[in-house]
């Protein structure tokens, strides 16, 4: 329920919300772990990042085996403060959440709204009298028709903006490379792996350019893709359980 939730906390909203408002403890507490990772934690998470995916990527530029590249990534990982891979995997899911949070928190954007952001989507501007610097979020509204929009949004999510990009930006190198294998691969293909390769392509070449990137083999066997509703929700509901957010029944939130 969160996620339909987190989407009618819209500061100044002029329509009657479709569901109930975050009672004040839960979304101030939210508010404070999320702007907790993305103004303080996130630094150390990219560093840490860096180092683990730099230190793998070195190894497999020499043609090292699988168990090398694997140990080069844990012992980077350890020296930038982690127990191990998996510590810090965790922790840059719940950056990517708290970034989530407070983009919503703060514009109000509906889910699809927020699924469409993509890199660049932070505008500076001046307000009406140019007395003002202003933030523009721009997106694609899509329960009125496909269309862009822009939204007026705090620097907070300019921040959160910028912490997002940097987290899922070597996701979207691997989409832009996998694009490239595809459209090499697609004029030798037969029927059958044709029309599969020409399906991924098209979720490639959608998603290759936004912020909200997960997947891979191990997670969703169906390669890098911006997140569904179902598990962004999945995703909130256990940084709630993670952090102690519970509803009135003892629950995460």
């Amino acid at each position: 329920k969160i996620v339909p939730v987190l989407l009618n906390l819209r500061a100044g909203a002029h329509r009657k919300p479709k569901t109930e408002f975050i009672p004040d403890a839960i979304a101030g507490r939210l508010t404070e772990v999320a702007l907790d990772y993305v103004q303080n934690r996130s630094a150390g998470i990219l560093s840490a990042l860096q180092a683990s995916t730099g230190a793998a990527d070195e190894r497999v530029a020499a043609g090292k085996a699988k168990r090398v590249v694997s140990d080069a990534r844990a012992a980077a990982t350890r020296a930038s403060g982690y127990k191990c891979s998996f510590d810090l995997t965790k922790e840059a899911s719940r950056l990517r959440i708290a970034c989530y949070i407070i983009i919503d928190m703060f514009s109000g954007i509906r889910d699809s709204e927020m699924m469409s952001l993509a890199e660049n989507c932070i505008a500076p501007g001046k307000s009406r009298d140019g007395s003002t610097d202003i933030l523009w979020l721009h997106g694609t509204i899509y329960k009125t028709g496909l269309r862009p929009k822009r939204w007026l949004v705090p620097p907070v999510i300019g921040e959160a903006v910028n912490v997002l990009t940097r987290l899922t930006a070597s996701l979207r190198g691997k989409l832009r490379q996998e694009e490239a294998e595809i459209e090499a691969r697609i004029g030798l293909s037969i029927a059958n792996e044709r029309a599969l390769l020409v399906k991924r392509l098209n979720t490639v070449r959608q998603h290759k350019d936004k912020l909200f990137l997960a997947g891979g083999p191990k997670i969703n066997n169906k390669g890098i893709a911006v997140l569904s509703g179902l598990a962004m929700a999945q995703y909130l509901k256990r940084f709630c359980a993670d952090f102690g957010i519970l509803d009135e029944d003892g629950q995460p939130y």
